[in-house]
């Protein structure tokens, strides 16, 4: 285990990551701030709830609770290990605003097969992998958001980076309920095999009433980053 410390706003966290690809992540949020786009947001968001989808070891849900501790925060995250790790990091920081649900998003809820990365940052529902499966619980992502925007009234920032689920989930998006909706960030794969591009996601966000700025990745070109806000 590498152990790592950072600072947020007077607070230290501090973090179990289990190998390089715990520490990439690391990296990406805390010292890249590759999450940058939404942090002034975050910061001014009074009582407000974030959704994680793609929680990964809990260390974006960290930081934003890090950078404004009166938020309420609920990841999603299908693969058991991770979110072990995840819980780990919410006792080792004395953290009670954020919880973590061992389950996927898709379009449609069901049983489907995670199928296991090379490493722990890219399992996938779409792509099979070398390493294994398991069956995971998935929610549909519409179900998802009916029952917070039902709990909070709405919801002030879902996050997204499912590794190619999000051209499904906005194909399958209710209007009705994404109208309660602030803010997203999402991490676009144009190397899923269900793509439709970048400019297909934008359009499909910016047609719900989002301006909406984009961020290519710098370790891919399949890669980047979707800011949108309610205009």
């Amino acid at each position: 285990m590498l152990k790592k410390t950072f600072k947020l706003r007077g607070k230290d966290f501090h973090f179990s990551l289990r190998d390089d690809a715990d520490e990439s992540v690391f990296d990406e949020i805390f010292i890249d701030e590759d999450y940058s786009l939404c942090k002034q947001y975050l910061q001014g968001v009074n009582n407000g709830f974030v959704l994680d989808i793609g929680g990964h070891v809990g260390l974006f849900s960290l930081w934003a609770w890090g950078l404004n501790s009166g938020l309420r925060v609920c990841a999603y995250e299908p693969s058991l290990e991770n979110v072990q790790s995840f819980k780990n990091h919410l006792r080792l920081n004395k953290v009670e605003g954020v919880v973590v649900k061992n389950k996927a998003v898709g379009a449609v809820q069901g049983v489907r097969e995670l199928f296991y990365g090379a490493d722990n940052i890219n399992h996938s529902l779409l792509i099979e992998g070398a390493a294994g499966s398991v069956k995971v619980e998935v929610d549909a992502f519409n179900d998802v958001l009916a029952k917070y925007i039902g709990l909070y009234g709405k919801i002030d920032l879902v996050k997204f980076d499912a590794e190619g689920v999000e051209f499904e989930v906005l194909e399958a998006i209710d209007s009705g309920v994404f109208a309660n909706v602030e803010a997203i960030i999402m991490e676009y794969h144009l190397n899923s095999p269900n793509s439709r591009g970048k400019d297909w996601i934008v359009s499909r966000i910016k047609s719900a009433g989002f301006t909406v700025s984009c961020v290519p990745s710098k370790y891919s070109n399949d890669l980047g980053m979707i800011w949108a806000r309610r205009s």
